[in-house]
């Protein structure tokens, strides 16, 4: 298969196997994670042709599957803002009120062992890098973007509200 482009990015065309190695056509052998460097790939293309602001473009018509739906990212980049935020949130309230603030008892030992920073952005990270994973998985799972929508409410109405209530609005009335 091959995708061509058209705005200077070098092509990616990938020939069949070669004693049971995927190559490239110069030669090269493709590294263990080929197939994010082609959705990277085909998602730069599909960005860069004009293809977003008027739907997918023919050209893309037989990688649509590799490339996330708009919904998807959008919820995707929610999900992602709200983990963002509520390190951020938990950073402040753990930094006002100590470690037992933190309802998450294994995130309470990570921060007891490593630090607050030090754990809560390991935890983050991990968690949007997750939901980055989830994401591109949306197409090929039906169910995955009502059940990350689910999670986005869940998130804003189990973590995000609640710190937001005790880290600013709680401290206004007493």
């Amino acid at each position: 298969m091959s995708i061509g482009v058209s705005s200077g990015l070098p092509s990616v065309y990938l020939v069949k196997q070669y004693s049971g190695q995927l190559r490239c056509e110069d030669g090269k052998a493709l590294g263990p994670l080929w197939w994010i460097e082609l959705r990277l790939v085909v998602l730069m293309e599909w960005v860069l042709s004009g293809a977003v602001g008027a739907g997918r473009g023919e050209e893309f018509s037989n990688y649509s599957h590799l490339i996330p739906g708009r919904k998807a990212l959008l919820i995707g980049s929610v999900l992602c803002l709200f983990q963002l935020l509520d390190g951020l949130l938990t950073s402040i309230g753990v930094s006002r009120f100590g470690l037992e603030i933190e309802g998450n008892p294994w995130v309470r030992f990570l921060m007891q062992e490593y630090g607050c920073i030090t754990a809560l952005g390991t935890v983050k990270l991990f968690a949007v890098a997750v939901v980055i994973f989830l994401t591109f998985f949306t197409n090929r799972i039906p169910w995955l973007n009502s059940a990350m929508g689910a999670l986005s409410c869940a998130y804003l109405l189990m973590a995000i509200l609640p710190w937001t209530y005790i880290l600013f609005v709680q401290p206004l009335f007493v």
